[in-house]
């Protein structure tokens, strides 16, 4: 299973938040993660996705594009 999700920190790693898409796409289910949510599967094509970072407004935070792939099959991965 190859996924990738987005997740934050607003204290330089101590703490992480799972961040869920605003808008073009969504988590699915997956078991590469806890919580067990992230991108995963291939549509053949780009798709915009948003993220609502309103939550940090004025902070400094570190956001974390995670992307973990097992060894059964390789592909590209994730373009951001």
């Amino acid at each position: 299973v190859d996924a990738g999700r987005v997740i934050i920190s607003p204290d330089n790693g101590t703490t992480f938040y799972l961040v869920r898409p605003k808008a073009g796409g969504s988590y699915a289910a997956t078991s590469v993660f806890t919580p067990a949510e992230g991108f995963s599967g291939s549509n053949g094509a780009w798709q915009p996705v948003s993220f609502d970072l309103g939550r940090w407004a004025g902070q400094r935070i570190l956001v974390v594009f995670d992307f973990k792939a097992d060894a059964q099959t390789q592909r590209a991965g994730w373009y951001i």
